[in-house]
């Protein structure tokens, strides 16, 4: 991106993969239980005004925060 020019992409840090739209939540590692509590269910709440993404993330539903 030329915006970021130092930033790798995906690939260049060889994860081959395409993704139509990438949302999710990331945070640095060894959160307290109180910020996942926090922050998990944000996403969500952001989208609850929006059918169609909170279709999306319904049917997509995963936890990365283990």
């Amino acid at each position: 991106m030329k915006e970021f020019p130092d930033v790798p992409t995906w690939k260049e840090q060889g994860v081959d993969v395409v993704l139509q739209h990438l949302r999710g939540e990331m945070g640095p590692p060894k959160m307290k239980d109180g910020q996942l509590d926090f922050w998990g269910p944000v996403p969500l709440k952001m989208s609850a005004k929006t059918a169609r993404i909170n279709e999306n993330l319904n049917m997509n539903k995963a936890n990365f925060m283990s």
